[in-house]
């Protein structure tokens, strides 16, 4: 998520502020669960389209990885 929120702010935030900003996000997590809005000062970043991009792209995966067949009789094995 935040690998996605750095290229995808990158024409709005300089490097420096995208990574202050997920410095600050993760002090502020705890656990597997990250803050999805971070306030710095009068600068404010809602985290949460950043979330729901990178599950949906999982899911995509996921499902991708489900249809894929590994059997040593096919192909010796090769995905």
């Amino acid at each position: 998520m935040f690998i996605a929120f750095y290229f995808e702010a990158a024409h709005r935030l300089t490097s420096e502020e995208r990574e202050r900003a997920i410095a600050l996000a993760n002090r502020h997590s705890s656990g597997r669960k990250s803050t999805k809005v971070v306030h710095d000062g009068f600068l404010t970043i809602d985290f949460a389209p950043f979330w729901t991009s990178v599950d949906k792209r999982l899911q995509r995966l996921n499902a991708a990885r489900a249809q894929v067949t590994v059997d040593d009789e096919i192909l010796g094995g090769t995905p």
